[in-house]
């Protein structure tokens, strides 16, 4: 019965340091990823302004699951354009674009699941001497959920790859043209 104690005593000590310390970490995360585009900075605003277009070069989609379906609102471009999506392996969440400027910025409001998860995302266009360098940005609060502020130190590196594989997606379409 001690040694029964004395493992429920650790185990409790354990997870409170777990606690305690997560509450150290960062309440937010940031996600951040670039690319140089050979293509005038109109050609790629418009899949990045467009969510119709915004799908054809994000990741997120069928190559993981193919029961994934997406809902356009009737609005697809500008401020007020929204989707909604659902499928088994990537669950449901909407998004919609909440700021725009023509050539130059593109802000998304993003919710996962039951609005549990919100996210910003921001695209940034800035023409450069070899073209346009097109900037993803991702941020969002993790609240005092601890399980979620120790994920939060890994999202750059879980989400930052799929990030520039949309990014070199996009390159190829926008250059292609």
């Amino acid at each position: 019965m001690k040694i029964l104690k004395g493992i429920l005593l650790i185990l409790t000590l354990i997870f409170t340091l777990i606690f305690i310390g997560s509450l150290f970490l960062p309440s937010k995360y940031h996600v951040e990823r670039s690319i140089v585009i050979n293509a005038p900075a109109d050609s790629i605003f418009q899949y990045a302004n467009n969510l119709q277009n915004m799908n054809k070069w994000l990741p997120f989609k069928a190559d993981y699951d193919t029961t994934f379906l997406i809902t356009y609102s009737s609005q697809v471009e500008g401020v007020g354009a929204s989707q909604k999506w659902d499928g088994k392996k990537l669950g449901s969440g909407s998004m919609k674009i909440i700021k725009s400027e023509p050539n130059k910025l593109v802000e998304t409001e993003v919710t996962l699941g039951e609005g549990k998860v919100k996210s910003n995302g921001t695209f940034l266009l800035n023409e450069t001497g070899g073209g346009v360098k097109i900037t993803w940005q991702d941020e969002g609060s993790l609240g005092f959920n601890p399980v979620a502020r120790i994920f939060g130190l890994f999202y750059d590196k879980l989400l930052g790859p799929d990030y520039e594989t949309g990014l070199q997606n996009l390159k190829k379409i926008c250059e292609k043209k």
